[in-house]
């Protein structure tokens, strides 16, 4: 019988304070949201900001305030929340942002498009589901007092 050596690897840190992160569709960056301050460990409004880690670039902030980072379908942007009612698109090649003021408790998938994102809004137990089209930056109701508890789009 043959044995295989154990695989040895290497463990690299990459920033200190991470709340959430994601890892960009192909595989290769990660989208983090850290904390300004690691000694207040409340990830509010303010408090974190939104950084890219790419292996062999390091670690580049954004300038951004936003946690909960969540990539389109093809890498070029980033959504994520920004206090309780706002939702950050940030554009990640040159960090522009569009804000949408939206109150809901969760947010995504992007659909596959990146057209489309999906929100949930859960009301004593219930769960509203609406689709905004980034294009048009409308709000479509899907469904309400739904007991869904999972979403995803078709491929």
């Amino acid at each position: 019988m043959d044995v295989a050596e154990p695989a040895t690897c290497t463990v690299q840190t990459v920033a200190t304070g991470v709340v959430d992160f994601d890892w960009s569709p192909n595989g290769q960056t990660l989208a983090l949201s850290t904390l300004k301050d690691i000694s207040d460990w409340y990830p509010s409004a303010g408090k974190v900001e939104l950084q890219i880690w790419t292996h062999g670039d390091g670690l580049r902030s954004l300038g951004i305030d936003a946690s909960h980072p969540i990539w389109s379908p093809d890498g070029s942007r980033i959504v994520a929340r920004y206090g309780e009612d706002v939702l950050r698109i940030v554009d990640v090649h040159d960090s522009l942002t569009t804000d949408l003021n939206v109150a809901t408790i969760a947010y995504g998938p992007w659909s596959p498009s990146g057209r489309y994102l999906m929100l949930e809004e859960r009301n004593h137990g219930w769960q509203q589901l609406y689709m905004l089209d980034l294009e048009t930056l409308q709000v479509s109701q899907l469904l309400q007092d739904s007991g869904l508890t999972v979403e995803a789009w078709a491929p």
